[in-house]
């Protein structure tokens, strides 16, 4: 059906074409002015910058809309078919994250008694470790203090 579409349309464009180019063609041998403000092919008594009766039949028009309308067509449903997909994979993604939410929420609670002995067990073992590097710091001090005086020469009797 779309091939006897495009060939209807064809034939209808041609005889179109035909028509302009003959009323062009008239238009051209009886005139012997060129007014480049008219835009419609008619008569000369006609206002040319009268061009509402131009709106319902134009066929120059007619078949550049056709053309532009085939031109974009596939551009235009290509980006359809991209932002359906787009929010699609935004709905599923939507969808994983709050599962993923819900799961890691249950294994929160599930963990949570012993996670929260460990924790307090890691806690307290830092505590301790914070103490001995303190320790350690004071006696490094120390032993760099020591360490100086020695170096010192002592006092020449």
């Amino acid at each position: 059906s779309t091939q006897i579409d495009n060939l209807c349309f064809t034939s209808r464009n041609a005889s179109h074409l035909l028509e302009i180019k003959k009323k062009i063609h008239s238009t051209a041998m009886n005139d012997d002015h060129s007014d480049s403000s008219v835009t419609s092919i008619g008569d000369e008594d006609e206002d040319p910058t009268d061009n509402t009766e131009n709106l319902c039949e134009n066929p120059t028009r007619d078949i550049l809309t056709e053309g532009f309308f085939r031109l974009f067509k596939p551009v235009i449903d290509d980006l359809d078919n991209n932002i359906r997909r787009a929010r699609l994979s935004q709905l599923e993604l939507r969808q994983q994250l709050d599962e993923l939410s819900v799961e890691m929420k249950n294994l929160n609670f599930e963990n949570d008694p012993q996670l929260h002995e460990k924790f307090k067990r890691m806690v307290h073992v830092k505590q301790k470790v914070v103490v001995i590097m303190n320790i350690l710091q004071g006696a490094q001090e120390r032993l760099v203090t020591l360490c100086q005086q020695q170096e010192q020469p002592g006092p020449t009797s």
